[in-house]
Order: C-alpha cells, then structure tokens, then sequence
C-alpha cells in the first residue's frame, strides 16, 4: 500500500490518487466532549507540507463514499483504504467515549449513507493505548445501529511506538484479535538514522510468526527518501505511508523489488496477512 499522508482536503486528495495512491491518511480533529469536527493537523507538520488544509467532517466523509463507490460518476478505482489519524490527545475517557460513538455514527450517515455499497476499507487509528475506550465505543455503536456488517471494512491501529506487547494486551481486553494493523515511524523531518529499524524488523517477525493473529499488517511511516522505502521493502513491510507517493510506487516497481511486490488492488484483502 502507498499511503498518501495528511490528506486533509480535497485538492491534495486528488492530487494524490492522480500520483496513483491507493490509501490515503487524514487527520480528525474532536470537540472537547468527543464530537469529530473536520480534517485538520495543524502546525508542527512534516517538513515541505502545508499544515492547515482542512474540510468538515460529514462532507469529507460524503466525497469519499463517492470516490468509493461503484458506479458514481466520481469513482476512483485506486483508492482503496483510507487510514483516520485520530486527534485525541488531551479528551476525557468520556469524550473519547463520545468521539468513538459519534464516529461510527458519521461514517454510517455519511460514508456508507444506507446503501452500503461504498468499498473503502477504514484504518481506526488511535495515537495511544491509553485512549483504546474510543475504540471499545467504536464497535460497540456500529452494532446498535445495525451496521454491524460493516466492521469487515474496519481495521484498528495504535500509533505511539509502544512495545507491542502491551498493545496486544490492549487488543486482548477489547476483544481485537484481527483486523489488526501495526505501524512504526517518525515524522519526515527527523533523518530515519535517528530512529532505526529495530522495531519495525521486530514487527514483521512477529506478523509472520505461524499462528500469530495480533498483526496483520505492517506499514511505515513518514518515508520520503529511496533508501529509506528501500529499507521498509526490505524489512517485508506492507505500506509505506509517504508525502510523495509517486516516488513510492516508483521504487516499488523496479525490477529488484517487482519481482515480489507489487501495489495493491482492491482484490487484495488488507486484512489478510500476505505471502510472497
């Protein structure tokens, strides 16, 4: 997967799946008592991006369910998962409570608006384990309000860097143990040298352990240097989240890494753990 980063408004939006991403990630910004508000990431941002764009949250969400859709003149075939970077730093367990109900109930009144029959799969992103009530609310709402079918298109992912053992700790108590996806990395502006690949390497091994059911997939991010996404190709990742999604899928296809990857269609289950 080449996962557009901060994509907050609909001109980079399409200015992205035109490069040929076939994800997307955007940031959500919650009220004080828990209500999601617009796309916005605002300052401090990765370096050479514009940190302010910004749109409303329902009508965010309606534009992509016409991207998605089959048949809507607007369709956009590539765009396939869309990952939602979640705000939360600072809300009350009661407004992340809040924020994970109101959520669900966004994305059932203007995502999938009855019909059902918009295709993207939806990366819950949540920055700590710490904030995991949003996500037990999240589940809990899609069902009461009979959407319930619809967790098939939802994934989760904790983004703070943690030891994954104690995120698994977390899923465990939340009754997660698939849809899962783990994510390592460090805002572009930071050279990855200072970083490391220590846990990203630790992840894969642990996806691909027989049997394990935690991980399904591994993405990095924010990489926009070739030896950098080189690395990720090499470690086994299955996304690269980037600025420059181009220059992703161009490293993707020469001939030393197409010969065992290649980008992701919508064939391709994002829930399933891949094998070369």
């Amino acid at each position: 997967f080449a996962l557009a980063h901060m994509v907050n408004d609909f001109e980079i939006l399409k200015s992205y799946l035109d490069e040929g991403a076939n994800g997307i990630e955007s940031d959500i910004t919650f009220s004080d008592e828990g209500e999601p508000e617009y796309t916005f990431h605002g300052v401090p941002c990765d370096c050479r991006r514009w940190c302010d764009r910004s749109v409303g949250i329902d009508e965010y969400l309606q534009h992509l369910s016409d991207l998605t859709t089959p048949g809507n003149p607007k369709f956009r075939e590539n765009l396939l998962v869309v990952v939602l970077d979640l705000k939360l730093n600072g809300l009350s367990q009661d407004a992340l409570r809040q924020g994970g109900l109101r959520l669900a109930d966004k994305l059932a009144a203007h995502y999938w608006t009855g019909n059902r029959k918009a295709r993207a799969y939806f990366i819950i992103s949540v920055p700590k384990t710490s904030e995991s009530e949003f996500m037990r609310t999240f589940r809990k709402e899609l069902d009461e309000i009979n959407f319930g079918d619809m967790s098939a298109k939802i994934g989760f992912d904790f983004t703070d860097n943690g030891d994954f053992k104690e995120t698994q700790k977390v899923y465990e108590g939340l009754g997660i143990s698939e849809h899962i996806w783990a994510s390592d990395g460090i805002t572009n502006c930071i050279p990855l040298l200072f970083r490391g690949t220590d846990r990203l390497e630790d992840l894969t091994r642990q996806r691909d352990e027989p049997g394990y059911k935690y991980i399904d997939k591994v993405y990095a991010w924010t990489y926009d240097k070739e030896t950098s996404v080189v690395k990720a190709l090499e470690l086994g990742v299955d996304g690269v989240m980037t600025n420059y999604a181009d220059f992703v899928i161009k490293v993707l296809n020469k001939p030393e890494h197409s010969s065992k990857y290649r980008l992701a269609t919508y064939d391709d289950n994002p829930f399933e753990k891949f094998t070369a």
